[in-house]
């Protein structure tokens, strides 16, 4: 990885290959669980106030100033793995389940984060994400809170890119991302822990996959989980170039365009019949070995190259 991120996102084994640094818009990524974490931050107000204090006119929305410094403070303090980390932080502080965090469990939850936050400034808080109709209420839905926190949904294209990546995810095509989706598509040899005899390789891809799913822990992923899992991602993203980036060589989707274009496919140099040659990136690589040319001719096949002689990748040739 480059030299300034000591660390990639959990759930992506590996950094885009051809690029050498990351976005100047992310500074850091999460903290893996035995990094020390930084020191307690306060959500600076005070300065808030005195950036509206320096218009006169009313084109300054308090509210979403309000949110955009909480959400920005979140982010620096917990990278990109920030939101779901608070996402799943306030599910277990809501004891009795009503999916609502009133001004005492919002203040208790943010403390446990390490963010220090007034009483007052919790109810301003609160207000803000209800906005004008529902002032007053002194609580918020859950649901409410965290789309406060992403900032609104995902974008289109955005949506698009994660909607491909579970399809391709989805080898049975049910909707669901089980064992059967994964056991042909990823080879957990080389894991830490199927190294030294601590998990089976099935235990290995399963954990992986509980990164993805939501609340209920049942050993498989839904779209809505999968999507929602990348809409608290998408949050602290702002370089849509960057994330479709980060889709693309996590899910091995061929295509894209300038900084956005993707490096992770197999590519291999296909000798024709007709003794033309061309480099050519095989698109369904999911699960493939660089070593099995038969099986990438037939890929390739599939993707329209005809009369295909032969393949070539590191060196080595078979027709």
């Amino acid at each position: 990885c480059p030299r300034s991120h000591t660390q990639c996102p959990r759930s992506h084994t590996q950094c885009p290959r051809s690029h050498t640094q990351y976005p100047s818009s992310h500074t850091q990524c999460p903290p893996s669980p035995g990094t020390r974490m930084p020191p307690e931050r306060k959500v600076n107000h005070e300065e808030t106030k005195a950036k509206l204090m320096l218009h006169t006119e009313h084109d300054i929305d308090l509210s979403d100033l309000l949110l955009t410094s909480f959400r920005r403070t979140l982010v620096e303090r917990g990278g990109v793995d920030a939101i779901s980390s608070v996402q799943r932080m306030f599910r277990i502080i809501d004891d009795d389940g009503n999916k609502r965090l009133d001004a005492d469990e919002l203040q208790t939850g943010l403390q446990d984060y390490g963010l220090r936050m007034k009483k007052g400034d919790i109810k301003l808080l609160i207000d803000a994400i209800n906005g004008d109709t529902r002032s007053g209420l002194g609580y918020v839905k859950f649901d409410d809170f965290l789309k406060a926190l992403r900032g609104g949904d995902m974008s289109k294209n955005r949506m698009e890119m994660v909607q491909q990546a579970f399809s391709k995810l989805d080898k049975t095509g049910d909707g669901i991302v089980d064992w059967e989706d994964l056991k042909d598509a990823y080879n957990a040899d080389h894991h830490p822990d199927v190294k030294k005899g601590v998990k089976t390789k099935k235990e290995a891809l399963m954990s992986w996959l509980a990164i993805f799913e939501g609340s209920q822990k049942d050993g498989k992923i839904t779209r809505e989980e999968f999507i929602q899992y990348y809409k608290n991602l998408s949050a602290s993203i702002d370089d849509d170039s960057y994330f479709e980036l980060m889709i693309r060589n996590s899910w091995h989707i061929a295509g894209g365009v300038g900084q956005a274009a993707g490096t992770a496919n197999l590519r291999v140099l296909a000798v024709f019949r007709d003794g033309s040659r061309k480099v050519v990136t095989v698109e369904d690589d999911m699960g493939v070995s660089r070593h099995d040319h038969r099986g990438i001719k037939s890929l390739l096949v599939k993707q329209g190259y005809a009369n295909i002689v032969k393949v070539r990748t590191l060196g080595s040739t078979v027709d």
